[in-house]
């Protein structure tokens, strides 16, 4: 699917754009560029997203130790 967003979106708004466009049901996710895990409140930018990447959604959540 594609899909059209600000490069200055964070990740947490791509997600709930989604969600409320009911193309991911309610659940915790995890946003994959480029073989890295997308952190929430970076943008799209931040990560390097340009146009025609694929971004990758995964059900789970990453939890940080320490």
């Amino acid at each position: 699917m594609s899909l059209e967003v600000e490069d200055v979106s964070t990740v947490n708004e791509l997600r709930q754009l989604l969600l409320s466009r009911k193309i991911l049901p309610t659940d915790d996710y995890l946003f994959i560029h480029k073989q890295r895990i997308m952190r929430d409140n970076c943008s799209l930018r931040w990560h390097g997203v340009g146009d025609g990447d694929f971004l990758y959604a995964f059900k789970g959540t990453v939890y940080h130790s320490g």
